[in-house]
């Protein structure tokens, strides 16, 4: 009874009252989680490292509380604009999901992270532009079926939690792509 009421009472406040915060937090706090597990396949399974990077998960981090931020406005907007989770409405917030957000938060991610390393903004954009193909394939096969799933079953105030838990998966990948040069693989296509 008492763990009953300490999840009812937990939810109002991180799902009603301080849900900003909440995916605010969450946005960061799995970033850097991404990032650390990338890591840690870098050190233990392809040995491209030696010891974990802090500054970069720090940085990692940073950009996911940028993301989850926006991310919590950008359902807002989508739920608004788009009301209900009839078939039709569900595939016009997947696809606009895909092609408006999609780009644009990787673009943020590209940015954030770059302003981090102190990189001038012609430095992110090239290096965006390399990266941005692999990133956008890799959401087309991630993103369509949980968004269908999310914007279907979940009530909004769960969406960003949804979200972030792909996510985790998202920016592990995120992490890999960002940290390798992907230019000579680029220049071959």
């Amino acid at each position: 009874m008492v763990a009953l009421r300490f999840l009812q009472q937990a939810n109002r406040f991180f799902f009603e009252r301080h849900l900003l915060i909440t995916n605010t937090l969450l946005g960061g706090g799995l970033m850097g989680l991404g990032d650390i597990i990338q890591q840690t396949l870098e050190i233990k399974i392809f040995q491209k490292a030696e010891h974990y990077d802090w500054s970069r998960t720090g940085r990692m981090g940073a950009t996911g509380f940028l993301l989850g931020s926006l991310g919590h406005g950008w359902y807002k907007i989508l739920d608004q604009k788009l009301p209900g989770a009839d078939r039709t409405t569900v595939i016009k917030k997947v696809c606009y999901d895909l092609f408006v957000a999609g780009p644009g938060f990787a673009w943020l991610f590209f940015w954030g992270v770059g302003v981090l390393e102190k990189r001038s903004l012609k430095e992110i954009w090239s290096e965006f532009k390399v990266k941005f193909p692999y990133v956008f394939a890799f959401d087309c096969l991630l993103w369509p079926p949980a968004q269908a799933v999310n914007f279907y079953y979940l009530p909004p105030r769960y969406r960003m939690v949804y979200v972030e838990a792909v996510i985790l998966f998202w920016n592990i990948v995120m992490s890999y792509i960002k940290h390798t040069n992907l230019a000579p693989i680029a220049s071959k296509l």
